[in-house]
């Protein structure tokens, strides 16, 4: 009798960790199948889910890989990271949005928010020119509606 409850004990954990595993596999997948879909096929796919072409953002991509901040790593490639960041911020949306959308927990969906955050930062030196205080644009200048903001009194 405890042969028997021995056996099916270990069968019904077997069964558990093979449905936990095929779920985890099944995300992969779903993963795998969008990110594709939003890099590779179509350009208005990529367009209107992160507000950019499928070029800029294997641009971007590539420039965060380089910062050294983000790295693929077994559970998320920088792609997936990034392109949850740009969902985000193109959509304004929530993080239980993107944890549904990409199956991940809430807590990795956050994670990766702030490290590409991060590296979107330290781009800043490429990205922004800070003004020098001399130079203003002439559409600034000639226009009566912006020009009192940036006059310097004295």
């Amino acid at each position: 009798m405890y042969a028997s409850y021995a056996v099916s004990l270990v069968s019904i954990l077997h069964c558990r960790d093979h449905i936990r595993k095929s779920i985890s596999e099944q995300g992969d997948y779903e993963r795998y199948v969008l990110i594709k879909r939003l890099t590779t096929l179509e350009d208005a796919d990529c367009r209107s889910q992160l507000r950019m072409s499928k070029d800029a953002f294997a641009t971007l991509v590539s420039m965060l890989k380089r910062t050294q901040f983000l790295r693929d790593n077994p559970q998320s490639k920088v792609e997936e990271q990034v392109a949850k960041f740009l969902h985000i911020i193109g959509h304004n949306l929530r993080n239980r949005t993107i944890k549904f959308f990409y199956r991940r927990s809430g807590e990795t969906v956050s994670r990766h928010f702030h490290q590409v955050l991060k590296a979107i930062i330290s781009l800043e030196d490429i990205f922004l020119k800070q003004p020098d205080g001399f130079n203003c644009p002439l559409e600034i200048r000639n226009n009566p509606k912006y020009w009192p903001y940036f006059k310097v009194v004295t």
